[in-house]
């Protein structure tokens, strides 16, 4: 059984009665029950610990890497990627963020840190952009009240839900990704824009730290000031080939072939 995170515990309110019942029941269940539980990272092996009790020990929950979509990538087509950003009424630069726009994903908080970017960047950022790509998620609300009172409203974009042939492209095209997510069971849209030549922000905890390793900006992601500091440094572009390096350790093919592995063994 795979248990690809418990952020029901920390995030209830995210997630409906069912989903935190099933969530529970199933943590328990595997942990009590099954011989052998895999789990996409340290950080959800360790957490899962704390969240059930049980005498097993750690050794029967074995740490599986997950991957990312091989369409995320360095694309060469400057006229696609201007045709797919005048789709979406993006221009140059842009910050971008792929989420639900919610309390778990730091939404408001990557707000307040773009607004902090465009009074210290005003040069070059005086028609910078935030793109927000997502639906709404638990607290949109205070996401909305934010964009409303923002004095860069009129720079934010909300494009909704982007089609997965378009969302390389936008990955592509963003002049830095922004992850700084409060609870991540793995971080897969770190490893898509590493694979894009994307330079990225995210968290220095959770399991976001753990799939970034040393080639992202890791920021607190309580911290909008530490947050902006670090879109500011990822600009520099200085891990993009380091980036592009890292995400080569990452494939289904090894996925798979690492959960047949454990269930064959002995």
């Amino acid at each position: 059984m795979t248990v690809h995170d418990v952020a029901s515990f920390s995030f209830p309110k995210s997630f409906n009665w069912f989903e935190r019942w099933y969530s529970l029941w199933s943590a328990k269940y595997a942990m009590k029950t099954l011989w052998k539980v895999i789990v996409p990272s340290e950080f959800t092996k360790q957490e899962l610990q704390k969240v059930v009790t049980v005498d097993k020990k750690l050794s029967s929950v074995h740490v599986v890497p997950l991957a990312y979509d091989k369409k995320f990538r360095v694309i060469e087509s400057k006229e696609k990627i201007e045709e797919i950003l005048n789709t979406y009424h993006i221009q140059k630069p842009f910050v971008l963020s792929v989420g639900r726009l919610e309390a778990k994903k730091n939404t408001v908080r990557i707000i307040h840190a773009f607004e902090l970017l465009k009074k210290r960047q005003m040069g070059k950022w005086a028609n910078g952009q935030l793109v927000l790509v997502g639906g709404r998620g638990h607290g949109y609300e205070d996401v909305e009240k934010a964009i409303k009172e923002s004095p860069y409203k009129n720079d934010i974009i909300l494009p909704g839900h982007v089609s997965d042939p378009d969302l390389p492209y936008l990955m592509h095209a963003a002049d830095v990704f922004v992850f700084p997510s409060l609870y991540e069971g793995f971080g897969i849209p770190i490893l898509e824009a590493y694979a894009c030549g994307t330079p990225v922000v995210t968290s220095n905890g959770t399991s976001c730290k753990e799939v970034a390793g040393d080639v992202a900006v890791l920021v607190d992601p309580l911290d909008v000031d530490d947050i902006a500091s670090g879109i500011e440094q990822a600009m520099k572009k200085e891990y993009v080939e380091e980036g592009l390096e890292r995400v080569k350790h990452f494939s289904w093919e090894k996925t798979m072939e690492k959960t047949l592995h454990l269930l064959l063994e002995e």
